[in-house]
């Protein structure tokens, strides 16, 4: 998990294929467009994003003699960010908690300038920005009622806040397991986070392909609602109980199967930090 994690500021400059909870928004146009394709980087960015990319690539760049300033320059931005996120809109918060979430990660890929840097607060910046996403957006929102590309822009904003608060939780989960207690990171807990979508919905390329992807994906639920984080606890826990005594979770655990059969590597991830929860309280 961790080894995974900490893959994702390369991604950002190296290559076509970003992180696995930003979407890239020439994929919009069914297919990447000419210019990301010259350059076989993204240039599409938005403007947080495109500040990140810039100092992931300063981060890898630099020397002994520059790491003062470059950390300089990440704190700075994440500053801005946190100051900048309490007068902006839905779209603004998802592209800062995302940007928040390389910079925590490349943090912890340079452990040496952890006691000169103020560590705390960047944990503490992720975990203000998160609750605001938390508090702005609906995850569970269902975009049948638009069509097109309008339909497929909706839910890619609200797909990637779906895995950027769930990376939150393997963050989180990863804390318990390696420190021995949870820092909530002053979020409210992830038990109402939807699970991240199929790997061939999140990527696939042209919008006719994925509107009929996403109307399979809900003709098929037998919930007929979104899986959640505590989902994942309830289908363990009545996999492990008798066949008898299940409590009606027939359908959940179908759903949970029919998810784990459609997972990409990052679902796996949330998969792998669901089984080392053993409550359903996240």
């Amino acid at each position: 998990m961790l080894g995974q994690i900490e893959s994702y500021p390369r991604m950002m400059i190296n290559g076509l294929t970003l992180p696995p909870f930003i979407h890239s928004r020439c994929s919009l146009g069914d297919g990447i467009n000419q210019t990301c394709s010259s350059k076989r980087v993204h240039q599409c960015l938005p403007k947080t994003l495109s500040i990140c990319a810039s100092l992931v690539q300063l981060f890898y760049s630099k020397t002994p003699e520059s790491s003062d300033f470059v950390w300089k320059a990440i704190y700075a931005e994440q500053d801005r960010l946190y100051q900048e996120g309490k007068n902006t809109d839905y779209e603004g918060i998802l592209e800062a908690l995302q940007a928040t979430c390389i910079y925590v990660i490349l943090q912890t890929l340079d452990p040496d300038s952890q006691e000169r840097n103020n560590v705390r607060l960047m944990i503490n910046t992720l975990g203000a920005i998160g609750e605001r996403l938390h508090d702005l957006f609906n995850y569970a929102e269902d975009v049948r009622t638009l069509s097109g590309r309008d339909m497929r822009y909706k839910w890619m904003t609200t797909e990637s806040a779906r895995r950027t608060v769930c990376l939150l939780y393997i963050i989180e989960t990863l804390l318990e397991v390696l420190i021995g207690k949870r820092d909530r990171l002053g979020c409210r807990g992830f038990s109402e986070t939807p699970l991240p979508c199929g790997g061939s919905l999140w990527e696939t390329a042209s919008t006719l392909e994925w509107a009929q992807s996403y109307h399979q994906m809900h003709s098929v639920r037998r919930l007929g609602r979104p899986l959640m984080v505590a989902d994942l606890g309830s289908s363990f826990a009545s996999v492990g109980s008798d066949a008898n005594n299940n409590d009606g979770n027939e359908d959940l655990v179908a759903d949970v199967m029919s998810w784990c059969g459609s997972l990409d590597q990052f679902g796996t991830i949330v998969w792998m930090a669901g089984t080392m929860v053993k409550t359903t309280t996240y």
